[in-house]
């Protein structure tokens, strides 16, 4: 059945948590050094011979951070960034006892760096937004459970906010918790969210192509197939062409799409960032 016949699959097709990203840097080295003495993540892999001009970093115990260097690919490098204003935007919740901590790093090290609140998100009511040295924007919010650092909620702009709204609860399932003309606010599994933000037009960060930028969830092998008959309906390409052609073993299931009104690239895979972390435990 070509595209143009398939019918659209009704099935709950839901992911189980946002589970990593990765971003742009201008060095692996600056980024290494800023993450594991600022945020205190550590390093998994770096480098040749696994990930040339890359490097994953471990955030906490669930997930896991990338960056890769600009490469040739890329059309165009991370704009200098004035404010905390901009997208995308990812928010880390830091343990409580070390939020006071962490803050007074982020101050010493960043240029740029604002007090924020989010309304219509619990847990996220005071924080701290702040440019890393490569341009990207971050936020650090004190996890009142005291667990390790973890992804809290990130953030999209997008110049049709009902059309990336009903893609989010329409392909994956997300709940909608908030809307106003100019935001929306998505809940995920696991209590993680999606801000997605109403623009005239995209950014100059949003609309660049960064070779290895994505954001990845984690489902289920039939959540899996359901949201990409979904995509298929819809006419949204997916695979792994999108996200760079790797080798998958048997029972691994992956893909990459582009949200439609913004084109930042999602990767879709039935594991998690625990299984990766442990290719290399020591």
């Amino acid at each position: 059945m070509g595209i143009a016949e398939a019918k659209p699959n009704t099935a709950p097709a839901g992911v189980r948590h946002f589970d990593h990203f990765a971003l742009p840097t201008g060095s692996i080295e600056r980024s290494e050094k800023f993450y594991t003495e600022v945020l205190g993540l550590r390093t998994l892999v770096k480098g040749a011979p696994r990930i040339v001009g890359g490097i994953f970093m471990k955030i906490g115990t669930r997930h896991h951070l990338g960056f890769f260097e600009h490469r040739p690919i890329n059309t165009g490098t991370m704009p200098k960034r004035e404010n905390v204003q901009g997208y995308p935007r990812v928010a880390f919740a830091v343990p409580a006892s070390d939020f006071a901590a962490t803050t007074e790093r982020i101050r010493a090290a960043c240029a740029i760096v604002e007090e924020i609140h989010e309304d219509n998100l619990p847990g996220a009511e005071r924080g701290l937004a702040f440019v890393d040295p490569e341009g990207n924007i971050m936020e650090v919010f004190p996890n009142a459970a005291n667990q390790p650092i973890t992804v809290s909620h990130f953030h999209f702009e997008t110049p049709a906010l009902a059309a990336a709204l009903e893609f989010y609860t329409g392909v994956l399932d997300f709940k909608e918790i908030h809307r106003s003309d100019e935001r929306a606010v998505l809940a995920i599994p696991t209590g993680q969210a999606l801000l997605l933000h109403q623009v005239s037009e995209l950014s100059a960060a949003t609309q660049t192509y960064f070779d290895g930028r994505h954001f990845a969830f984690s489902v289920t092998d039939a959540n899996f197939h359901a949201i990409v008959a979904k995509l298929e309906a819809r006419g949204i390409q997916q695979g792994d062409d999108l996200g760079g052609v790797r080798r998958r073993k048997p029972g691994e299931l992956g893909t990459y799409f582009q949200d439609p009104t913004n084109g930042m690239h999602i990767q879709m895979l039935n594991s998690d960032s625990s299984e990766f972390s442990k290719q290399f435990a020591a």
